[in-house]
């Protein structure tokens, strides 16, 4: 016999559309679709089309007559979809615990669980598969079979009875066999038990929960009474319900709420990027647990009357709190949260017990400008639209915005935000008290969950949370914040957002002062000549500087310094005057850049390996009078400054004592160019101070003394190789220093490490795995040092074992070499980046937010570095000085300066920092941090480039490489020509390794470059219109013809993705029943989500299938659900 169930799922087959119109049935198809069958069958059912079509919120849902199964809700379906990845875990569970104290009638209470079970069909459903689709099955009534357990011989029964109701809620259902209701009577004294109840969510929801009690406690009062419960009949089942949200599908109302939610989630980002403290796992795990506390009555009452000032509801206001809260820790404007609303609109729902929950997406744009009030008015439209539209099923919503599949999170929200509304869960039964007993359930069933419950003495508040992404520590940090910024918004609901106090007191105190208790005392008149000088004093005759087999003992290097810095003062070098310096490595060049300091005069370095093009735009804009070395043969013209051959000079008579000298710490030391934005680079004009506290600061930790000796393998322009010289011979160290060529060989570096005996080195990464590439086994005693790049933990690992000790630091040009510290230990080698540490001696770290406020504990801000080590600024560039060097806001000292560095990093709860990258355009690669829009702007400046981009990308997996992206202007452009014109104007670490040609580049919906979108070299997105690959092997045929006929695709090919071809859960559920049943084999859901390839999945297959007889057709059923 039709049912109307099979009426609604033909005409939907069919293509025809049925809705009620002035009280008749009208429809809407294709050509002949509307067969004189269908015509029939739809004119039998017609009072229940119009009743079941017609009705809204306030029309009758109607009874569906008796079959031995019906389909899901749309909720229900994508939760059985979730139930099939979760793979023997309980997520989807709903533990309760009721403590019951008194004289219990324990037959009653069973009785009585009985009756509930009787009376509500959801509790006794199953769920089968019927042809691959997921079908709802009624059990007969046969009671509850509630269990029992004994604890009172328990040395603690209250703690066996928290270990057992975990357990239990952590005990997975089996969707199949049932059953999905479980209960147990636990006795604990002979007048205190503890019930347990658990349902699956696919059968009840939180409201299910305040009817299961208010009945449970009817049907106890009657049969301790003697009788059974007396109940008015339940108007309908939860199956009804089922059958008509599918009829509902096709109403055109339904069409209005789908464009509703279509419009407000375009372009919404994909994921919340809420800082975590371990890597996403790539399969969600569901693990969790949850941090309470309590906003008292007062703040409670406060945020009514705030709600009621603006016409909104307390629900409102807390969700417009969490949106501020998790803008300041995301700084994200764009913030979406999910929130549950009990879905039951229609009046026929009331008492119900089952899954008749819905979840609405609240998206708002919180801008840090925006007040408080705005974004409350933001968020109430947002929620009163919301409900306007919440009829639409959110499992419906998935599907149809078609997302891009991650089993690492939630689809559309990570953040859930919860005011409980269960009605009264309070058990009223005779003789008996009963209260909940609170119990850990160990699940987090999304990434955070802000659960709220207005209780007499506040507001109480759970955070679930998921275990594998936080830890406890950040929650209560959490929620130390969300009560501090509940109190500023009472305070003050007016105030820009992004300026709102969000750290509590103590945690405030830890980021600004704790932190940063970094100051020591610095000698006065106290610099690098000075100590130089003394080191003279002390031990004249000990090996100062080597190279290529030459060593200057310390009173050699300090004659011959003084001698050329005789010379350059007589030539006008002295405070306040710059000299070039342009030498290739030797001890020549330590000897003219001591000279330099000490005639009082500021050094520039200058790499000889630079282009001549380059090379002269620094001494022009350094406006140096004086060059010693010369250009690279072949090069230009060194301009007006005069140069100084130091051959000529050391052969002169000139005095050998040291000359007088006018400096203080406000005296700039050297001026040192690094990449500009611009396209030209920019000096940074550093302080003697700084680089007196730096050197200092090293000559403690990690520590030199005159025993040591370090092997310097830095070129002069780049700023760290002022340790390689000036460390050494500031305690009466030796320094051994290495050729361009001996550097950049892997074979020839390990020789010289070994032959020099050097037990101190420092490097970037790139330089330590050239080492480790050509064989380097380690040397006894090393101190390594490594800094310039990131320091990932595999490579600290690598070198822990190779030497004494490993230190990992940190620092930009702008605040003198480095400027944290951190010494690796044996676990840092499991992290994916090592920390950079702390702060060295008399320097202030801050991250800090967009809007410059302290960043809490864990939460990625730009680092702002203070103290002794910040630099005056850019050289001749005070716009630029003005905006990067700013006002210390933190400090106690007036006058005190930050750099802003544009790193983005975060602390630790230990008081360490993270780096975390660049904030902008900036990047470092084997040490040197490169502007991406210098090369650009080179690219840019050839004929034939129209447009470019430049990006760090792993070209393979360890080994990043600068990519140029160019869209050439009119005809293509040989890559090999804008290599060289490159070449002529950039070093050659700002050269890049990869080219890529584009006919445009990708842009976002701003404008601007999408440089996510860049794609990587070698590894190209297959277009829409790419060569169709058939299947290779049987097994892929196999999979791909199965493929086909779920997908109703007219071909399927090898590498074809399964969810591209336009395939969603309920498919892939299809898709796999098929290959189950013809090939047999173990595979899952979660398989082809994992593998969603044809020829991944292909590999799932066994090699011998099982003998299959002839497979029928879909039905008309599973085509209307392919279809929905």
């Amino acid at each position: 016999m039709t049912t109307l169930e099979q009426v609604l799922s033909a005409t939907h087959a069919a293509g025809v559309r049925l809705w009620v119109e002035d009280g008749g049935l009208r429809f809407r198809g294709p050509t002949g679709a509307m067969s004189e069958e269908l015509r029939a069958q739809v004119r039998q059912y017609k009072l229940e089309l119009v009743a079941l079509l017609g009705g809204g919120a306030n029309g009758r849902i109607p009874r569906m007559p008796e079959a031995a199964d019906y389909p899901l809700s749309p909720a229900q379906r994508r939760l059985w979809v979730l139930a099939q990845l979760e793979e023997g875990r309980a997520v989807y569970s709903m533990p309760f615990a009721l403590e019951l104290a008194g004289e219990l009638d324990r037959v009653a209470l069973e009785r009585a669980l009985d009756d509930v079970v009787d009376r509500h069909e959801s509790l006794r459903t199953i769920f089968v598969e019927v042809r691959g689709e997921p079908r709802q099955r009624v059990q007969p009534a046969a009671g509850a079979a509630p269990g029992w357990r004994d604890l009172t011989g328990e040395a603690d029964p209250d703690l066996a009875a928290c270990a057992l109701a975990t357990a239990e809620a952590r005990r997975p259902f089996d969707l199949e066999c049932g059953p999905l209701f479980r209960a147990q009577l636990v006795r604990l004294a002979p007048t205190r038990h503890l019930l347990l109840t658990t349902m699956h969510h696919i059968v009840a929801d939180g409201l299910s929960l305040g009817v299961f009690v208010r009945e449970l406690a009817q049907a106890y009062r009657t049969r301790r009474a003697g009788a059974a419960p007396d109940w008015i009949p339940l108007p309908l089942q939860y199956r009804d319900y089922a059958v008509w949200q599918l009829a509902r599908s096709a109403a055109p109302e339904m069409a209005a709420h789908s464009g509703y939610w279509r419009e407000k989630l375009v372009g919404a980002p994909p994921a919340l990027e809420l800082p975590t403290d371990r890597p996403r796992p790539a399969v969600q795990t569901f693990r969790g647990r949850i941090h309470a506390f309590r906003l008292d009555d007062p703040r409670r009452r406060g945020l009514v009357a705030l709600a009621r000032r603006e016409q909104a509801s307390l629900f409102m206001v807390l969700v417009a709190l969490v949106k501020v809260l998790l803008r300041r820790h995301t700084g994200q404007e764009d913030i979406v949260v999910a929130s549950p609303i009990a879905g039951r609109e229609h009046a026929d729902l009331t008492g119900q017990i089952g899954f008749y929950l819905n979840t609405l997406v609240l998206r708002d744009r919180v801008p840090g400008g925006a007040s408080f009030l705005e974004v409350l008015r933001g968020v109430r439209q947002t929620a009163l639209k919301a409900y306007e539209h919440q009829a639409f099923p959110f499992d419906q919503l998935v599907e149809e915005l078609d997302l891009p599949r991650d089993l690492s999170r939630s689809p559309l929200c990570d953040v859930v935000v919860v005011l409980q509304n269960t009605g009264d869960l309070r058990l009223l039964l005779p003789e008996v008290e009963a209260r909940a007993f609170p119990f850990e359930t160990g699940i987090s069933k999304f990434d955070l969950t802000f659960d709220f419950q207005e209780a007499p003495d506040g507001l109480h508040v759970g955070l679930e949370f998921n275990t594998d992404l936080f830890d406890s520590d950040r929650m209560a940090r959490l929620a130390a914040q969300f009560s501090t910024l509940v109190d500023r918004v009472l305070a003050d609901a007016t105030g820009p957002v992004g300026r709102l106090e969000i750290l509590p007191e103590e945690e405030r105190r830890r980021v600004l002062e704790e932190f940063n208790t970094t100051e020591v005392t610095v000698p006065a008149g106290v610099d690098v000549v000075t100590m130089i000088e003394a080191q003279v004093e002390q031990s004249p005759g000990a090996p100062a500087v080597e190279f290529d087999g030459r060593t200057l003992t310390y009173d050699e290097l300090n004659t011959r310094a003084n001698r050329l810095a005789h010379h350059l003062r007589a030539e006008g070098a002295g405070q306040g005057a710059l000299v070039a310096v342009c030498l290739e490595r030797s001890t020549e060049l330590v000897v003219a850049l001591l000279a330099v300091l000490k005639t009082g005069a500021t050094y520039v370095p200058l790499d000889p390996a630079f282009p001549t093009e380059r090379l002269a735009y620094m001494l022009e804009d350094s406006g140096a009078s004086l060059l010693i070395g010369e250009f690279p043969v072949g090069g230009g013209s060194a301009g007006s400054c005069r140069r100084i051959d130091m051959g000529a000079v050391e052969g002169a008579d000139a005095p050998a004592g040291s000359p007088a000298r006018r400096v203080d710490g406000d005296t700039a030391a050297y001026v040192i160019y690094t990449s500009g934005s611009t396209g030209r680079p920019k000096g940074v004009e550093v302080l003697h101070r700084g680089l007196t506290n730096f050197l200092l600061g090293m000559q403690r930790e990690p520590g030199l003394t005159a025993a040591d000796t370090l092997l310097a393998v830095t070129t002069v322009s780049f700023d760290i190789a002022g340790l390689e010289m000036w460390l050494p011979l500031t305690v009466g160290a030796r320094v051994v220093l290495v050729s361009r060529e001996t550097a950049a060989d892997g074979t020839a570096l390990r020789e010289t490490l070994h032959r020099s005996r050097a037990n101190f080195m420092q490097a970037t990464p790139a330089t330590w795995r050239l080492l480790l590439a050509a064989g380097w086994r380690g040397t006894p005693g090393l101190r390594i040092l490594c800094g310039g790049e990131a320091l990932p933990g595999e490579l600290a690992g690598l070198l822990l074992v190779r030497g004494a000790e490993v230190w990992n630091v940190y620092g930009p040009t702008e605040t003198t070499v480095w400027s944290t510290a951190h010494r690796v230990s044996p676990a840092d080698a499991s992290l994916a980046t090592v920390t950079i540490g702390r702060p060295i001696a008399n320097t202030r770290c801050y991250v800090v937010d967009a809007a410059g406020e302290p960043a809490p504990i864990g939460v990625p801000g730009e680092l702002w570095i203070g103290g002794e080590g910040v630099a005056r600024g850019y050289w001749r560039r005070p716009e630029l000085t003005a905006e990067k060097f700013v006002r210390d806001p933190f400090a106690r000292s007036t006058g005190a300066r930050v750099y802003r560095t544009g790193d983005i990093a975060r602390w630790r709860a230990d008081g360490t920092l993270e780096f975390l990258g660049r904030g902008d355009h900036q990047v470092k690669l084997r040490g040197f941090r490169i502007e991406l829009g210098e090369i650009e702007a080179a690219l840019l400046a050839h004929a034939l480039v129209r447009a470019a981009a430049v990006a760090l990308r792993e070209v393979r997996p360890g080994d990043p490489q600068l990519v140029a992206y160019v869209v050439p202007r009119d005809a293509p452009v040989a890559m090999a020509e804008l290599r060289d014109h490159l070449r002529a104007k950039l070093p050659d670490y700002m050269v890049p390794g990869a080219w890529v040609s584009l006919a445009e580049l990708p842009l976002t919906s701003n404008g601007k470059v999408d440089r996510r979108a860049l794609p990587v070299p070698g590894v190209e997105a297959r277009p829409a219109a790419a060569k169709h690959v058939p299947p290779r092997t049987p097994a892929e045929a196999a999979v791909a013809a199965a493929w086909a006929e779920v997908l109703g695709a007219p071909q399927v090919g090898a590498e074809d993705n399964f969810f591209d071809l336009g395939g969603h859960s309920l498919k892939a559920t299809m898709a796999v029943a098929r290959l189950r049943e013809r090939h047999g084999g173990a595979f899952t859901l979660a398989d082809l989500f994992r593998h969603p390839t044809v020829a991944a999945f292909a590999r799932l297959l066994p090699d011998t299938p099982p003998p299959v007889e002839a497979v029928a057709p879909l039905t008309a059923e599973e085509l209307e659900l392919l279809n929905d």
